[in-house]
């Protein structure tokens, strides 16, 4: 075909036309405005990082949560209940009676030793 033609013509309008529209995206993509691709592509890897982030701090969390259920679960072994308490049917301790019979015997037993003492020191003075 011929440079002349109609239909090179218009085929080389529209190249250079897209050529244009191309070079015009561009400069769009890469300008100071908020709505450029280096703009967008700042803020992606800044969400990406702070993602990846906290992933890694919720990674953390999780193992150490698994390490502390552990650890418990270690410990809750010596702490099994092996029979639920129940109330006693009569009482062992304090024994009261007995404990006042006891004490009452051993202060009547110091006040007898005490008047035998007592008694045997005025034997010998007479």
């Amino acid at each position: 075909m011929r440079d002349d033609t109609a239909e090179v013509r218009a085929q080389k309008n529209l190249i250079r036309s897209l050529n244009a529209q191309l070079s015009e995206e561009r400069s769009r993509l890469t300008s100071a405005n908020s709505d450029a691709l280096n703009k967008v592509n700042a803020d992606y890897q800044e969400i990406q990082m702070a993602a990846a982030l906290a992933s890694d701090l919720y990674k953390s969390a999780l193992a150490s949560h698994e390490a502390v259920r552990a650890e418990a679960y270690r410990k809750l072994k010596h702490l099994l209940i092996v029979q639920q308490p129940s109330k006693p049917e009569e009482d062992k301790y304090p024994r009261r009676m007995y404990n006042i019979i006891t004490w009452f015997s051993a202060l009547l037993l110091v006040y007898l030793v005490g008047k035998l003492i007592i008694a045997i020191v005025r034997e010998h003075r007479d």
